[in-house]
């Protein structure tokens, strides 16, 4: 028996909700470190989404996009998805990925208790005054500043 015979189903459409993805094999988010220091896409993070398309895969989940930034951001280049001005890229990037048959998916991210100052240049928040192990210590959120991030 083949592979392709073994898993047949991996290759087969499916639906997840109202979205027909044209096969089962599915792109986990990871971090790439591509995007600028500022958050926005870049011509090498495009690039490489559109390799992973062109090579098959039915859905792209594109890395964690800071959804609080500058406070919320884990990592000295990570997209961000806070603001208007990150549309434009972000909107190019899902353009590219489905250009190749593939669906776009982003994951939204916030690094609460490890988010590092020396990254965001502000004390990390969380939801509660617990830091991370070696990392620093935590603001607490009020119930409205929770809310507001949610």
């Amino acid at each position: 028996m083949s592979d392709v015979t073994r898993f047949e189903r991996l290759f087969q459409p499916i639906r997840l909700g109202e979205i027909e993805v044209k096969n089962r094999l599915v792109m986990s988010p990871m971090l790439i470190g591509f995007a600028t220091k500022d958050g926005f896409v870049t011509e090498r993070l495009k690039a490489y989404y559109e390799e992973r398309a062109r090579g098959g895969i039915g859905l792209i989940i594109v890395e964690e996009n800071c959804i609080d930034a500058p406070t919320g951001r884990g990592g000295a280049v990570q997209l961000c998805i806070n603001d208007d001005k990150y549309t434009p890229g972000l909107g190019e990037l899902a353009t590219i990925i489905k250009k190749h048959g593939a669906k776009a998916a982003i994951q939204l991210h916030h690094a609460g208790r490890l988010a590092a100052t020396r990254y965001t240049g502000r004390q990390p928040v969380a939801p509660s005054a617990i830091p991370a192990l070696g990392g620093d210590m935590p603001r607490e959120l009020s119930i409205a500043e929770i809310e507001a991030i949610v």
